[in-house]
């Protein structure tokens, strides 16, 4: 009798652990749970939070995605210097998203922390001149963030257009991903528009001792970017004296007419590209194609890598660039350092 009872509270003990095991686990999946979009709702105010690096503003639903791009864009210099956390992936259920986050007049400053999760289902097609989840953005910090199986397209002539963001300057981009989402722009025969997987346009903010670089680092793309001009993997052109560092594309790239590259489009200035590949991603342009930046300016490309196709029906087309200025008489001219095998 005394050994049956005893086999009975040992089952009854298994069956409480059972049970908060299970229980643990459903706050678990509940906290993580993607929140789906109605395509209308807009919430009063964030999860939480009081804007600091140790309490920052937390979103966990599509309507307080939607709560903070109203107030950026309604509010100057809203978000300077304050930091917002992604708390859970957000569905965007292909709804229309409306104006990106920011724009020339109300840019987003802060520091948004993705948190490893993902925007998904993103139907952004604009007419303004900076299209992403964040339009316009100016000495900003974007990491850890995600976006998925999305359509961002471009219809104004002079628009910049990227999944993450369209127009940055002195911004970091950090551990930032394009899943799947495609990027066009393709109308008109501008020259001033940028398309690319993550962003569209990037430069510096300032110069001189004030000057700030823009610096991308351990970003990837395997959206399909199709752009008329300036396309690239993960920016469409460069400005200044951005560093790209350590990204990846494998997605294809199209330029309707010309510089279409694996990482960048088009860099106009100084900038670095190191450590970074273009994996198996198709890179096509009637001119100035190539494996990791169609037209290179003043650039440093080293330590990068290509292992796909790299196709200009009319000129100009190369495994790491497509075309590059080597002129002595420039401040300093293009340079391509030893590349290694992958």
């Amino acid at each position: 009798m005394i050994h049956l009872s005893k086999k009975i509270v040992c089952m009854m003990m298994t069956a409480v652990v059972v049970l908060a095991l299970f229980s643990h686990l459903h706050l678990a999946f509940a906290d993580t749970a993607t929140d789906v979009w109605d395509g209308t709702s807009v919430a009063k105010g964030f999860a939480s939070g009081s804007g600091t690096a140790e309490d920052p503003f937390i979103i966990r639903t599509a309507a307080q995605l939607m709560y903070f791009r109203n107030h950026v864009n309604a509010t100057k210099n809203a978000y300077q210097g304050k930091h917002i956390l992604l708390d859970a992936d957000i569905d965007l259920n292909h709804k229309t998203f409306g104006d990106p986050i920011g724009s020339d007049t109300r840019p987003f400053y802060g520091h948004f922390d993705g948190n490893g999760h993902r925007v998904i289902n993103m139907k952004m097609e604009s007419g303004v001149y900076f299209v992403g989840l964040f339009g316009y953005v100016v000495e900003a910090t974007i990491e850890n963030v995600t976006i998925e199986n999305s359509l961002v397209k471009a219809t104004a002539a002079n628009a910049n257009a990227g999944a993450l963001v369209g127009q940055g300057y002195g911004c970091r981009i950090s551990n930032c991903h394009n899943i799947n989402t495609s990027v066009t722009k393709e109308d008109g025969t501008t020259r001033q528009n940028g398309v690319g997987g993550l962003i569209g346009l990037v430069g510096d903010n300032g110069s001189g001792s004030s000057l700030k670089n823009s610096i991308i680092e351990n970003c990837t793309n395997s959206g399909n970017i199709r752009g008329y001009i300036r396309a690239g993997g993960i920016w469409g052109c460069s400005v200044g004296s951005t560093q790209t560092i350590a990204c990846t594309n494998t997605g294809n790239i199209t330029g309707v007419d010309e510089a279409a590259g694996g990482i960048g489009g088009y860099d106009y200035g100084t900038g670095v590209i190191t450590k970074c590949a273009n994996k198996q991603g198709n890179i096509k342009a009637v001119s100035t194609a190539g494996g990791i930046v169609g037209y290179a300016q003043y650039t440093q490309i080293s330590r990068c890598y290509n292992t796909g196709s790299v196709t200009a029906s009319g000129s100009c087309a190369g495994g790491i660039c497509g075309s590059a200025n080597f002129s002595k008489s420039q401040q300093s001219p293009s340079k391509i350092a030893t590349i290694p095998a992958p």
